[in-house]
């Protein structure tokens, strides 16, 4: 019952990101929907459309891989932490990946544990479980990234803090930012770290396709063009666009700048500690039961947890100035019968409820992984046909 209970919710989560990722898609790139001039407002005409969103076609398969990628994470430093513990010879780091006090033939032989079979199936088919979802996020952000740079020029635009235009045919390509530095106003760069070329290819999928800047965007946008000037939506809410006098067109680049890349550097870092896991695995090892172990263990289980929630935040901190990128700006969707004595209460409120629920459920786990494997209970075999059969009522 328990194993089915996990199935069942774990499916059940799974199928509800579908239409959780279909409202969100729509948030992004608004499809599906046309604008009523009776009831002055936008209604949904085409379900379809909305479940088939460039959008929400990629973005559905990116979200459950890096879901996936941090559920293995769990199980991989879980199962990672208890293996290094049946090491009973303590060694560095350094030693261990030389095949010293790893489990090998050196040094004094470690008595066998029961666990150590499961926790290394466990380990190993979390590690690579990892790998091929780490993959999958390569490929879909990829595409991703391709499609967002279509309906969204602004939020890559600020990602990789192109101020300036840059590539299009005989002008080379657009530049991939390692490090950049931008003036207070955001503006410009002051300082700049680059390859070639790169970013190009990444929103375009050619070596000099052109890119769109910051400031060319955002000229477009303060002279009244749309964000996307194909969709529907947006060009019916056009007007309404003038008469709520949207004054900025660019998100906080520095958040959407940072999220970007420790979205993506975090996800590659789990991957890399998942390769070095299978690596002290290898042949039977164990890995060293060292200090820095743990750590690297911890930070298995936290990398993919924050580089998700990193994504979110650039993924809705990138959007803005909209709710509905291009149709509702996010200063027209404030509630207007809320004050805000009343939403510190409910954000207090949420933020007690929150970290209560925290405390519990992080409590819980340590104390069951701390726990590890119950003990397999031998059953007792009957090898006399003469024994005495009990009966309990």
């Amino acid at each position: 019952i328990h194993a089915a209970c996990i199935w069942m919710v774990a499916i059940g989560t799974n199928l509800s990101a579908v239409f959780i990722l279909a409202a969100n898609s729509f948030m992004q790139n608004p499809q599906g929907g046309v604008y009523n001039p009776v009831t002055d407002r936008a209604e949904m005409a085409d379900f379809g459309a909305v479940l088939t969103n460039p959008v929400m076609l990629w973005a559905l398969p990116h979200t459950l891989m890096a879901s996936w990628l941090t559920a293995a994470g769990l199980v991989a430093a879980v199962s990672g932490w208890h293996l290094s513990k049946l090491n009973r010879k303590p060694a560095s780091v350094g030693a261990a990946a030389d095949g010293e006090g790893a489990g090998d033939d050196a040094g004094e032989p470690k008595p066998k544990d029961n666990s150590e079979a499961a926790h290394r199936f466990a380990a190993t088919f979390a590690a690579i479980a990892m790998m091929v979802a780490g993959v999958g996020l390569v490929i879909t952000g990829d595409e991703s990234g391709k499609i967002m740079t279509e309906v969204q020029p602004m939020k890559m635009a600020a990602a990789e803090a192109l101020y300036e235009s840059a590539g299009g045919e005989g002008a080379g390509g657009a530049p991939f930012s390692i490090f950049t530095i931008g003036t207070l106003d955001g503006s410009e760069e002051v300082f700049a770290l680059t390859v070639p070329n790169v970013l190009s290819f990444l929103a375009t999928g050619t070596w000099d396709g052109r890119v769109q800047g910051i400031n060319e965007l955002r000229e477009a946008y303060e002279n009244g063009q749309l964000v996307d000037p194909t969709n529907e939506l947006q060009q019916a809410y056009a007007e309404h666009m003038r008469a709520w006098g949207v004054e900025t067109h660019t998100p906080i680049i520095p958040v959407t700048y940072w999220s970007f890349r420790l979205m993506i550097g975090l996800g590659m870092a789990a991957i890399g500690v998942a390769v070095l896991l299978l690596w002290f695995l290898r042949k039977g090892r164990l890995p060293p039961n060292h200090i820095l172990w743990t750590l690297l263990m911890i930070a298995m289980t936290l990398g993919p947890l924050f580089g998700n929630s990193f994504g979110w935040i650039f993924t809705e901190m990138g959007r803005q100035p909209w709710l509905v990128s291009g149709v509702l700006p996010t200063l027209a969707g404030i509630s207007p019968g809320v004050t805000a004595t009343e939403m510190l209460i409910s954000v207090i409120g949420y933020t007690l409820l929150y970290g209560a629920l925290a405390v519990v459920e992080v409590g819980l786990m340590l104390k069951y992984i701390r726990l590890g494997l119950p003990e397999v209970e031998p059953v007792e075999q009957i090898t006399d046909d003469d024994d005495v059969l009990s009966f309990a009522y």
